[in-house]
């Protein structure tokens, strides 16, 4: 890397980081006072399940850098010259990136919403790759704009003609569509922990895969793998993750070995391929576990009936509180969408709609420091106290 260009980027960097993490923290602080959280306490909620050793004191400052590098890279901070790969820390299995005079050989790429995930679009446009990126219906509509604008200045710094097609992921048809293009020479970038399949995420069927990732069992789609195996394309992996030096973000680039499809029964080869891509990003999440944006949604791949399951075997409440209790929120959580109050409760997953009375009564609840008399101020407390107590969202404080 060229030291002149990342002396400039890191001057650039911490002002504009700086701005980032102002505005941030000026809107959560409005949306805080809103009760308007929902966001925070499903981050909270999935760290707890896939990353229990992480302190629950670090998740809101996970929360913020996340929302912070998302800022960024929502305004194109991060691209200050994506035309270069010099300026780009790309390490491992580079060979599919050097120049060549022939055409590129279709490849599947594989990569996730981690660190700089946004510029392997352009590493990949630059290095001269046809290709076909699958997206759910969401981004699609949303960003085909700003892909397409981002091929476009590529092309006029390289003077190429790089072409990018995009495929939407929900389509019915996306598996014979992702292999018409490979069978006209054009290669696939997929994310595998974004792409919610045909029929949305929260979809189960037969032809999905039960993966461990993490500390949990996950339901997930078999695509990438059932492509590779059927058209004998190898999935190469690129893995994205910021570096701090200096209080200055670097991006970096893992590309990790090919995985060549195997003459094995294609459910064979799905499933430990599938497998083993999770494997990988469960590496970098542990390592980067403040860069990966999809702890925002993940939940929606984890097996909901399982979870309802293992609550029904927590231990009984006990009949009657104790002469003190406090608001449980080792487990349950309170936000409000639009005027609506919820409590979240962040093991199932589960938000229970509350009357304005009940949620200021647990809202003022959860904000004391100290705990409260079981007797109640008034009848309204008292009945307060029984319900809750019996659905084990007040604790013994004593």
């Amino acid at each position: 890397m060229q030291s002149s260009f990342w002396e400039t980027y890191g001057t650039a960097f911490r002002q504009t980081y700086e701005r980032a993490y102002q505005e941030v923290s000026e809107r959560e602080k409005q949306k805080k006072k809103a009760h308007q959280q929902k966001d925070l306490h499903f981050l909270r909620a999935n760290l707890s399940h896939f990353c229990p050793d992480v302190p629950a004191e670090r998740h809101e400052a996970i929360y913020f850098r996340l929302l912070t590098n998302h800022w960024l890279s929502a305004r194109s901070f991060r691209y200050v010259d994506f035309g270069s790969l010099a300026h780009m820390g790309i390490n491992g299995d580079t060979d599919f990136l050097k120049p060549t005079d022939s055409p590129r050989p279709s490849r599947i790429f594989c990569t996730y919403h981690l660190g700089g995930y946004r510029a392997v679009l352009a590493m990949l446009l630059n290095a001269g790759y046809p290709l076909t990126l699958v997206i759910d219906n969401r981004t699609l509509r949303s960003q085909k704009e700003y892909i397409e604008n981002i091929s476009a200045q590529l092309n006029q710094y390289n003077q190429a003609s790089a072409s990018i097609d995009m495929l939407d992921a929900e389509s019915p048809a996306i598996g014979r569509q992702m292999a018409g293009a490979l069978h006209k020479g054009r290669s696939i970038l997929i994310f595998l922990d974004g792409n919610t399949g045909v029929g949305g995420i929260y979809q189960r069927n037969n032809r999905q895969l039960r993966v461990s990732f993490l500390n949990k069992t996950i339901v997930s789609r078999s695509g990438i793998a059932t492509l590779a195996h059927a058209t004998r394309t190898p999935i190469i992996p690129i893995i994205s993750y910021y570096k701090t030096v200096d209080g200055v973000e670097i991006p970096y680039y893992d590309c990790l070995p090919a995985i060549a499809p195997k003459a094995v029964q294609a459910e064979v080869f799905v499933r430990e391929t599938t497998q083993q891509l999770y494997d990988l990003l469960a590496g970098y999440v542990r390592r980067y576990v403040d860069q990966w944006e999809s702890w925002f949604y993940f939940h929606k791949f984890l097996d909901f009936d399982a979870l309802t399951a293992t609550s029904s075997d927590d231990e009984p409440v006990a009949d009657a509180p104790v002469t003190a209790f406090r608001f449980n929120e080792e487990r349950y959580s309170l936000f409000k969408i639009e005027q609506t109050g919820y409590l979240f409760d962040r093991q199932t997953y589960q938000a229970f709609p509350l009357t304005d009375d009940a949620f200021d009564w647990l809202h003022q609840l959860e904000q004391s420091s100290d705990s409260t008399s079981a007797e109640g101020d008034s009848a309204s407390d008292g009945a307060f106290i029984d319900h809750w107590w019996s659905q084990g969202v007040l604790q013994s404080a004593e």
